[in-house]
């Protein structure tokens, strides 16, 4: 098992923004209905994970820039050496 689960998010209708203006780079991109189900099956392997005792961090990339998406991964780190003084995106701290 993991020390640290990151999963990335945002809202289903971002993620479809995002692919409208990139273009589909896979089968999935092309259904309509795939960014929700996409955000409801990381919510539900989240709490799996959660349940076995791991450690997931589920950051927003709605608001935050790259660079505060790749701070707040870093920072949760357990013993790294790799921090960043970067502030942090919106955190959803998830309990077991």
């Amino acid at each position: 098992m993991p020390d640290l689960a990151v999963i990335l998010t945002a809202s289903p209708g971002l993620i479809a923004e995002r692919i409208a203006v990139r273009g589909p780079r896979n089968r999935f991109h092309l259904d309509p209905t795939a960014p929700g189900r996409e955000v409801d099956l990381y919510e539900a392997t989240a709490q799996t994970l959660m349940t076995a005792n791991v450690e997931v961090l589920i950051v927003s990339t709605g608001d935050a820039t790259p660079k505060e998406v790749a701070a707040a991964i870093a920072d949760a780190i357990p013993h790294s050496s790799v921090t960043s003084a970067a502030s942090t995106p919106p955190i959803t701290p998830q309990e077991p």
